[in-house]
């Protein structure tokens, strides 16, 4: 009698297991990173070149609006933090689905004085405040690139935007507004491994980079707030007194080879309801909490 094979998700755990095995230990820690943007310790990117060593981690809080019913926030990290281009663009409508008639930009905060910056880990939460009771609406959250994102024409008083519903229908997934948080990673490509300077001009393009994204509709009205957490590996300004030891990459691996290790881009990236997931089952399988542990004192908390 032939004994029945193993499950999809022992296959899963088999394969995710022997491509994080081909990880360092400088590529298991920004997997981490990329994971848990919010609690991992802070690690260098696996992006070609050179490295400042200066990492930031900041988190911006983000209201739609104290009526507001339907609602939309990207996060475009190529963005610039300075005005018009701003790399928060968030808008709202207090009627239901309606055309938004001005989307507003909001820049992360928290960063020090600096000349070039690359952001190396990020994610949206998007956090209910309301009542069981009144508890309802639908989340969407979106993995795309900054194609459709224009310096200067997308934020600030840009408008009339399309209703938040044209957003929610290129999006990856959808679901009932949680109990308490709903979250979207974002995962990088080789463009987002470039520095920039903040001096892209009005209408040009952010570039091929990636950009991630949360609506939010027939939620109660004012019941939800987004936090933006990034983490960013910052070049000092000069005459900000900060000084950085340029130095090679602490990783052997490259960009493609952690993000291998994730697998289904879209699902990881999206779905609200597998948080962590991935990179706990990799975790269990390779022992990436032991790999890790000079790493950071909190991390086997947060592979575990």
């Amino acid at each position: 009698m032939q004994r029945p094979g193993p499950g999809g998700a022992n296959r899963r755990a088999r394969m995710g297991a022997a491509m994080a095995s081909r990880l360092d230990q400088g590529g298991r820690a920004w997997l981490a990173l990329l994971d848990d943007p919010c609690n991992a310790p802070l690690a260098p990117s696996c992006f070609p070149g050179l490295t400042s060593g200066m990492l930031y981690r900041t988190k911006t809080v983000v209201s739609p609006g104290t009526a507001a019913v339907d609602s939309m926030l990207y996060f475009v990290p190529a963005g610039s933090l300075t005005s018009p281009a701003l790399n928060i663009q968030y808008g709202s409508t207090n009627t239901g689905n309606t055309t938004i008639a001005t989307k507003y930009g909001a820049a992360i905060t928290g960063l020090p004085q600096y000349g070039e910056r690359r952001c190396v880990a990020a994610c949206i939460r998007v956090m209910y405040t309301g009542t069981e009771l009144n508890r309802g609406g639908i989340i969407y959250t979106h993995l795309t690139t900054n194609a459709p994102f224009y310096d200067g024409t997308e934020a600030g008083t840009a408008g009339p935007i399309s209703p938040v519903s044209t957003y929610a229908s290129t999006s990856q997934t959808s679901y009932r507004l949680g109990e308490t948080r709903h979250e979207v990673r974002w995962v990088p490509n080789f463009e987002d491994g470039r520095f920039t300077n903040d001096t892209v001009g009005a209408g040009g393009t952010f570039g091929q980079g990636t950009t991630i994204g949360v609506m939010a509709i027939g939620v109660p009205a004012g019941s939800i707030y987004y936090e933006v957490t990034s983490v960013w590996e910052v070049v000092p300004f000069f005459g900000s007194g900060l000084v950085s030891s340029m130095m090679a990459p602490p990783s052997r691996n490259t960009l493609n080879d952690v993000i291998r290790v994730i697998g289904d881009i879209g699902k990881w990236a999206t779905d609200t309801n597998n948080q962590r997931g991935v990179y706990n089952l990799v975790a269990g399988a390779v022992g990436v909490t032991r790999a890790l542990s000079r790493a950071g004192p909190s991390l086997a908390m947060i592979a575990g």
